[in-house]
């Protein structure tokens, strides 16, 4: 958490993540903090999804995170792009897509959202009221889960699996 202001003399706190959240397909060593802190920067520009989460997906270039997103305007032009190079601030993660262990990251839009994230986790056996918005998931999958479409206009891929 960190303290973002106060409300007379009590502290105002933002959630930045679970700091032992962390994905590690082949080294790469993503923390939920520091993908909700690239979430956000990514989002300062007038961008509001409903719905945004990082996940580790398999595509015809090979595993790639793919930040889907839920929103009713079109993805800007060129946010795959920031999203890798923020994604590349991660010295672990830039060395695996350097070594081409990981495609270049990703944003499609999806629709389902955080209803088709809570229905997976109940059917996961996670109770209704424990499911929370992450800004990563670790098991991939998702790709079959949302209905999404990729920048191109085709269809995502089977997805990874990091358990």
């Amino acid at each position: 958490v960190r303290v973002d202001g106060f409300v007379g003399r009590t502290p105002s706190l933002s959630f930045l993540g679970r700091d032992a959240h962390v994905s590690d397909c082949v080294g790469e060593k993503l923390h939920d903090t520091f993908v909700a802190a690239v979430m956000a920067g990514l989002f300062g520009g007038g961008l509001h999804p409903r719905f945004a989460m990082l996940a580790p997906e398999r595509t015809s270039a090979g595993v790639s995170y793919t930040l889907f997103l839920e929103t009713d305007a079109d993805l800007p032009g060129g946010l795959s792009e920031r999203l890798e190079e923020a994604l590349r601030q991660n010295p672990h993660y830039a060395l695996a897509v350097d070594l081409r262990q990981l495609a270049p990251a990703r944003a499609v839009r999806v629709r389902g959202g955080f209803h088709e994230f809570a229905r997976r986790s109940v059917a996961r056996g996670r109770r209704l009221g424990d499911v929370k918005p992450v800004a990563l998931d670790l098991e991939g999958g998702w790709s079959d889960i949302f209905t999404a479409t990729a920048p191109d206009g085709a269809r995502d891929e089977r997805p990874c699996t990091t358990e």
